[in-house]
């Protein structure tokens, strides 16, 4: 568990609370695979970019984009995804593609909520500290 969400509701005299389990989601993982002297036509230029981890970042930011062409040399990012066209392996002189995946298994688990009916909110954790361990 790695975050709870109470509430406390009344119904006429009678209070119960409502306790919400988070699941614990990992964080998602990037890696890159580096193609040399290739880029991929049409990609949209990023010119906020001046490095390779700032034009890296930008890409990991849009979550539509798949990849990036970075010319070292005067330092140019372009970043690629569905939008784009061919790719040109090895005829790109001077320019790298680094392919983007994402990793981001466990992003989709749903929480679980808990209907207690007590005066207590002591007793009420300590029913769903037992119910969840």
């Amino acid at each position: 568990m790695c975050c709870l969400s109470i509430l406390k509701i009344y119904n006429n005299k009678l209070s119960f609370y409502n306790l919400t389990v988070f699941p614990c989601v990992a964080p998602c993982t990037y890696s890159w695979t580096r193609h040399e002297n290739t880029n991929v036509n049409d990609g949209v230029r990023v010119t906020t970019a001046s490095t390779l981890a700032q034009c890296q970042t930008a890409c990991i930011s849009n979550a539509s984009c798949t990849g990036v062409d970075w010319t070292g040399t005067p330092g140019e990012c372009w970043m690629s995804g569905s939008w784009s066209g061919q790719r040109n392996d090895g005829t790109a002189s001077g320019v790298t593609h680094y392919d983007l995946t994402r990793d981001c298994k466990g992003q989709t688990l749903a929480s679980t909520t808990y209907q207690l009916l007590t005066h207590s909110l002591t007793h009420s954790l300590a029913y769903l500290l037992a119910v969840l361990f």
